[in-house]
């Protein structure tokens, strides 16, 4: 099991957010201040935070409409490491990325945020397959915070810091409440849909926007402490007699939910789900209107629909990156 193998291993460290798991595997790599990082252009503000604050430099790197490079590896800007995501849970082809290795001597880092539990087409883990890992557990299982650094390969030997102490309070506290809502027999995905409109009501009354607005200052700042929930790793050993279960549930959900799209002509960036995968959630295009009508339908499952990413501010007004919706599964 994934999970277990991530408590028991050595070259593992847990934090709170993704985001300080990235800064930390930067300072691995041995990231300098004039030493540049390769990013995709299709990826959230918020992941420019742990290279700022390392005080590194961000280049980019296009993606095609299903989400892989859509330039050869010779033509990518050079850098002293570069991330390859794992984009709502389904399998990024890693082999652009070894042949940019090659060519530079980058490290890889696979930020696996959204596939933990997923696996290639070879049935390998994602996360797994490069040089270095990076989960988040709360974007799969209903936890206020967890993410975590793995070390794999040529980098298995470098020292590692201390895992820092569980102590934290939660940087998401109501997640849990809305799934302990949503479990509640016969009645739960009604308390759930009466709970999340009440919720941003308040939120509008007290910020004036429903839904949660991007925070600039997140591009340069991490919000919230690096050290993960004092229950962290007593909730992931609970969850890791769950595995099965949950790969199923998530599954099901995404055929279910491409149904839905289907009939109102609305169709997932991905051709098809793949035997090891376990998505995220069910990424597609849409317009504003398009995305508010399927919202009102997924509503009634228990699930929420989402836009993703908050783009960098240079990456913002790019096309085809800023019409992509999910729902998500967690």
């Amino acid at each position: 099991m994934l999970i277990n193998n991530l408590l028991t291993s050595d070259h593992v460290r847990f934090f709170s957010l993704a985001r300080y798991a990235l800064s930390e595997a930067l300072r691995v790599s041995g990231v300098g201040e004039t030493d540049y990082i390769l990013i995709p252009e299709y990826i959230c503000r918020d992941i420019i935070a742990p290279i700022n604050i390392n005080n590194a430099q961000v280049v980019y790197y296009s993606v095609g409409e299903d989400l892989t490079p859509l330039e050869p590896p010779e033509m990518w800007p050079k850098a002293k490491a570069v991330l390859a995501v794992n984009y709502f849970g389904f399998p990024q082809n890693l082999s652009p990325f070894f042949q940019y290795a090659e060519l530079t001597n980058a490290v890889i880092i696979e930020d696996n945020a959204h596939g933990l539990l997923s696996k290639d087409e070879k049935m390998q883990w994602l996360g797994m397959r490069a040089d270095i890992g990076i989960f988040s557990f709360r974007k799969t299982f209903c936890l206020s915070d967890g993410a975590a650094l793995v070390l794999n390969k040529n980098q298995a030997s470098i020292p590692m810091k201390v895992q820092l102490s569980p102590t934290g309070k939660g940087f998401n506290p109501t997640a849990r409440i809305k799934c302990k809502i949503k479990d509640i027999p016969f009645i739960g995905v009604y308390l759930w849909v009466l709970f999340v409109i009440l919720v941003r009501l308040f939120r509008k009354l007290r910020t004036g926007h429903a839904i949660p607005t991007m925070i600039k200052s997140h591009q340069y700042e991490i919000p919230y402490i690096g050290n993960p929930h004092r229950t962290l790793l007593n909730q992931l050993k609970r969850y890791n007699y769950d595995e099965k279960n949950e790969i199923n549930r998530r599954r099901r959900l995404y055929h279910k939910v491409s149904i839905m799209a289907q009939n109102r002509g609305l169709v997932s960036i991905f051709d098809y789900l793949p035997d090891g995968t376990v998505p995220y959630g069910f990424p597609f295009r849409a317009t504003e209107e398009e995305a508010a009508l399927f919202s009102k339908r997924v509503r009634w499952l228990g699930l929420d629909l989402l836009k993703w990413p908050d783009l960098p501010d240079c990456i913002s007004d790019q096309e085809g990156y800023d019409n992509i919706w999910f729902v998500n599964f967690v």
